[in-house]
């Protein structure tokens, strides 16, 4: 698998939105068509940008790295990045209400747990 099928690989299985990824690059949606058509290869610039976007390593993208290895900890990480990245289409209203709760529900469970009032604040 190249890099750019990769790219298009990871934004099918992420559900990502082509629009999503060209708005976190600064570029033009169409310039991510043009990649799917082989116009141009101007992906290869972003590598980085794309690698952290995704939370893979650029070198999995290059083909360098065959697995794109995770640990559990990076893997919960991305997913939350992920989930954020889909909320700043949600209202602000909205958005803070959803943030609040994810917030609760982690104390809640983390209390649930035995962890400290104080160990919470931190």
């Amino acid at each position: 698998m190249n890099t750019l099928d990769k790219i298009l690989s990871l934004l099918n299985e992420r559900g990502v939105e082509q629009q999503a990824l060209a708005d976190y690059l600064g570029v033009n949606k169409q310039v991510i068509t043009d990649w799917k058509s082989g116009k141009s290869k101007s992906y290869i610039k972003y590598i980085g940008k794309i690698s952290q976007y995704f939370g893979v390593s650029s070198d999995y993208l290059q083909g360098i790295q065959t697995t794109n290895e995770m640990t559990a900890q990076n893997s919960t990480e991305r997913k939350v990045l992920l989930l954020a990245r889909r909320a700043a289409d949600i209202p602000d209203e909205q958005r803070e209400r959803i943030i609040k709760n994810f917030e609760d529900n982690i104390d809640l469970y983390l209390k649930a747990k035995g962890v400290s009032e104080e160990e919470l604040n931190r």
